[in-house]
């Protein structure tokens, strides 16, 4: 990765008083972009292509409920 660019941020939101994680990748200016992964996969599999498609998109990558360092449903596995 270049240095001019830096790190992708890691952040949390709260949803249905679920504990969600993701990571920013910035670049607020340009057009936004989600990366939403697969069934056994996580946020940072896409972290290869965000750094490639970083300078022309706002890249947020989400971990989906259960997933990476997002929460599980209290109501278990769905």
């Amino acid at each position: 990765m270049s240095s001019e660019w830096p790190r992708p941020h890691l952040a949390h939101l709260f949803s249905q008083r679920l504990r969600l994680h993701y990571v920013d990748w910035g670049n607020v200016d340009a057009p936004l972009l989600v990366l939403v992964h697969g069934g056994r996969d996580h946020c940072r599999n896409w972290d290869w292509l965000a750094e490639e498609l970083r300078r022309d998109w706002h890249i947020i990558a989400p971990d989906l409920r259960g997933h990476g360092d997002s929460e599980w449903s209290r109501m278990g596995p769905t």
